[in-house]
């Protein structure tokens, strides 16, 4: 009986739809995968298992959500503002901000916690920034701006001059004017007087403010504006540009023009600029487009990105954020709480979609993205519902970036709503009153200890150690695709066949386990070199091999699993695999 080899060495076509699982047809179905959870696709093609979530603080608003958003002065002072009902609050390097006697720092706002967030969760709130000055609209509240004045010193007031128009649910900077949307029509302010939207009566110059209706065949209201090349305006029937309708002369009353472009639909959802194109939410909440410019057919178009992953939507977006470093990947928010991820590269033909299930059962319901302080990467905010003691909470987290290669295997971080504790021969973690009552996983100095449940804000460590990484385990898993190969009799999909041998290329990973699927996985054993009895097995990086216990099945599928506080990158791996009937 002849054997055949299975080599799968890159993951970057992501989490596919089951209406794909049987498209062998597809040039990318090999680089697909069944299942990715926790695991992060590499534009390199290996997937690794994300970094845990850091915690940061407990949100002011009790048993209710909260919204995050950005506040960028520049890639070095930039903040993190948490709006609950009727207040403010904001942090900055990864704390909150303190007053000068050690309370936190917050300020009064008019947004009730229904202003805040739509029905089905999505954010109201959207922003214009420029420097040190946000403006702030909602169609619930007449708009605001908030103004920086020093670290301590936040000032939020009415912007004056706006009544009797209504109150606008979208903001944006073009040509040098703030503009809001509200209905059906977009204001623009004097060019270069952000705040002076009063019409001329007299003869008008292209710097004055202007008022445009933008309908299509039906009157829809605007949800978002863009600006780009043009101003993109998002409807809730269609997606229009604002521009000159002449090159020769600038923009202005005299010489403006409002052009249909697509006619999907959109959703409330802020979108979001990306390079050169326009990311946006389809109207059903369920389908995110890219807004890019045709040259063949000297026009837009507004490609589907969760066509080979329609399900991963299921339930609708509520919030999303773009993080440029380390890897360009949208990142959103489920209606059920559940993590997204899109690591997206036309140029290196990268569309990858991936879920992440948050440590402890914890529900994602709002995402904000800030240049981190260190650089070289973006750090992703996370507003997360917990239950702790019996009651809701919500939680300010950040994505931690994972295990670049080379670091110290102290340092790793594979913990949800965890923390780092650092002292000398610590026998007991404090400060852990967040996690009261539940079981936390515990890495320290780079070796596994046993899981430990919190009491009274401590947890217990077996061992003494220096360098300790706690907080609640999650579990990353994927499964690969049905094997297929080409056989002068026809596919080999739906066949019976045996998987005997299977070789995993691996580089600095600890634990995890493989198996033919859930409650058939065996943990995986590593080559060890001798080592100090004191001293953590270190990371391992080559192949493990592994003999197949299973018989014949129809599929010849996959599963890796890891649970432990370490990380685990799969380079790929091989599968010798027996097809029965075969000569």
């Amino acid at each position: 009986m002849p054997k055949m080899t299975n080599h799968l060495n890159r993951f970057t076509f992501g989490e596919l739809s089951p209406l794909l699982w049987s498209r062998t047809d597809l040039g990318k179905y090999s680089a697909g995968l069944r299942r990715l959870e926790n695991f992060i696709p590499l534009l390199q093609g290996p997937v690794a298992r994300r970094g845990g979530t850091r915690f940061i603080a407990e949100s002011g608003n009790g048993e209710k959500p909260v919204v995050l958003l950005d506040f960028a002065f520049s890639e070095t002072t930039a903040y993190i503002l948490e709006f609950g009902d009727g207040y403010l609050r904001f942090f900055h390097q990864g704390k909150p901000v303190r007053d000068g006697n050690g309370e936190i720092y917050q300020i009064a706002t008019p947004w009730t916690q229904a202003d805040l967030l739509g029905p089905a969760g999505f954010r109201r709130l959207k922003t214009a920034q420029s420097a040190d000055v946000m403006w702030l609209v909602c169609p619930t509240v007449p708009p605001q701006r908030l103004k920086r004045h020093g670290h301590t010193d936040w000032h939020l007031s009415p912007l004056p001059g706006w009544a009797p128009r209504p109150n606008p649910a979208a903001a944006a900077l073009f040509r040098e004017r703030l503009c809001f949307a509200a209905l059906e029509t977009v204001y623009m302010s004097q060019a270069g007087a952000f705040e002076n939207f009063q019409l001329r009566s007299g003869p008008l110059t292209a710097d004055d403010p202007l008022e445009i209706n933008v309908y299509g065949r039906r009157v829809n209201r605007i949800e978002w504006l863009c600006p780009a090349g043009q101003l993109l305006v998002g409807t809730a029937g269609g997606e229009f540009l604002i521009g000159e309708s002449t090159t020769v002369d600038p923009f202005g009353p005299e010489n403006v023009k409002v052009t249909p472009e697509t006619s999907f639909g959109s959703s409330s959802l802020q979108a979001l600029r990306v390079g050169a194109v326009v990311l946006f939410v389809q109207r059903a909440g369920r389908k995110v487009r890219e807004f890019v410019y045709d040259l063949q057919g000297d026009g837009y178009q507004a490609l589907d990105l969760t066509a080979a992953a329609e399900h991963i939507s299921q339930g609708g977006l509520v919030d999303l954020a773009w993080q440029s470093e380390p890897q360009e990947t949208l990142w959103a928010a489920r209606a059920d709480g559940q993590l997204l991820g899109f690591t997206f590269s036309r140029e290196h033909q990268m569309a990858a979609w991936h879920r992440h299930l948050l440590g402890g059962q914890g529900k994602v319901r709002s995402l904000a993205l800030v240049p981190a302080v260190h650089g070289g990467r973006d750090e992703l905010w996370l507003a997360v519902e917990r239950e702790v003691g019996g009651r809701a909470v919500h939680y300010l987290e950040t994505l931690e970036p994972g295990h670049d290669l080379g670091q110290a295997q102290a340092d790793c971080f594979f913990v949800d709503s965890g923390l780092t504790v650092r002292g000398e021969a610590l026998t007991e973690i404090e400060g852990l009153s967040h996690l009261e009552g539940r079981e936390v996983a515990i890495l320290a100095d780079g070796g596994v200890q046993p899981p430990q449940i919190v009491r009274g804000g401590r947890a217990a460590l077996q061992y003494p150690a220096d360098i300790i990484q706690v907080g609640l385990p999650y579990r990353s898993v994927l499964t690969t695709v049905d094997f297929e190969a080409p056989l002068p009799d026809g596919p080999a999909v739906g066949r019976r066949k045996r998987v005997v041998k299977v070789h995993l290329r691996l580089l600095e990973s600890a634990g995890g386990a493989v198996g033919a699927g859930e409650g058939r996985l065996s943990p995986l054993e590593y080559w060890e070199p001798p080592r100090q009895m004191d001293k953590a097995p270190a990371l391992y990086s080559g192949w493990v091999d592994l003999s197949w216990p299973g018989g014949y099945e129809n599929d010849g599928r996959l599963t890796v699993a890891q649970d432990l506080p370490l990380p685990f990158l799969l380079g790929g791996l091989v599968q010798a695999i027996l097809l029965e009937g075969m000569n």
